[in-house]
């Protein structure tokens, strides 16, 4: 676990949704509702509200979308089969990004670019993180995160520390679960991005270590979905030998 536990980003409810043009007119479907500035985009260049010229078929029509509503009008005949990125800005309680609990979920790190985290795979990347975030660190949501970090040098070592684990995990869960209950008032969720039930989590200390391997199993839609996470132990002890009289000897 990084001894730096502050990552409880603020989510910025910008959101980025791709999908298909199935049908030459109609609509695009959001996941969230419209709350500030939209852009749409058609590989990779921009198509403004007024559309986009070009010869051979690649000229795309313009587009409206309205504050509060959940979906881009075309204004005119859209070429089937291509794919629209739809970027924009959604109100915090509906935001499909943080399901509403104002921390930023579904990005991570991955070969020193920005990956974007979805299905099943976004699911328990939110309970980890919601794991490994000190409780209290930050002021704007203090009931996000938990304990597990303060058992860093905590009395009893890691086997007293397994069975608090195991609790915070079941309790991150069951809020995370609560969340999303809200969310889903406004708006669906995504086809494997809703969270059933914590299937199983299993704590095992390690005192040589003071380390704590937690397996953590989680039932979404239609699916399973799970992982390892290594937590830093409390109470860490010497081992056993002696330390050299000279230390650069």
């Amino acid at each position: 676990m990084s001894r730096d536990a502050r990552i409880a980003w603020s989510c910025p409810h910008l959101v980025r949704e791709r999908t298909r043009v199935r049908s030459g007119t109609g609509t695009v479907t959001l996941r969230g509702e419209v709350a500030g500035p939209v852009e749409v985009r058609v590989g990779g260049v921009v198509v403004s509200q007024e559309g986009r010229a070009g010869g051979s078929g690649t000229g795309w029509p313009g587009w409206a979308a309205e504050v509060g509503s959940t979906e881009v009008s075309w204004r005119g005949w859209a070429p089937r089969n291509e794919t629209v990125e739809v970027r924009y800005v959604s109100y915090p309680s509906v935001c499909p990004r943080c399901a509403g609990s104002l921390v930023e979920n579904d990005a991570r790190l991955q070969d020193r670019a920005v990956a974007w985290v979805t299905g099943p795979d976004l699911v328990f990347q939110q309970v980890a993180k919601w794991s490994v975030t000190n409780r209290g660190s930050a002021p704007a949501y203090p009931w996000y995160g938990t304990i597990i970090s303060s058992l860093i040098g905590a009395r009893g070592g890691a086997t007293a520390a397994a069975s608090v684990v195991e609790d915070e995990i079941r309790g991150v869960a069951d809020g995370f679960r609560r969340l999303q209950a809200s969310q889903q008032r406004y708006q669906g969720l995504a086809l494997g991005e809703r969270l059933v039930a914590l299937a199983s989590v299993v704590a095992t200390p390690n005192e040589t270590t003071q380390s704590v391997d937690t397996a953590i199993s989680l039932r979404v839609d239609g699916d399973t979905t799970g992982g390892r996470i290594q937590y830093a132990g409390g109470g860490a002890r010497p081992l056993r030998g002696k330390l050299p009289a000279n230390p650069k000897g």
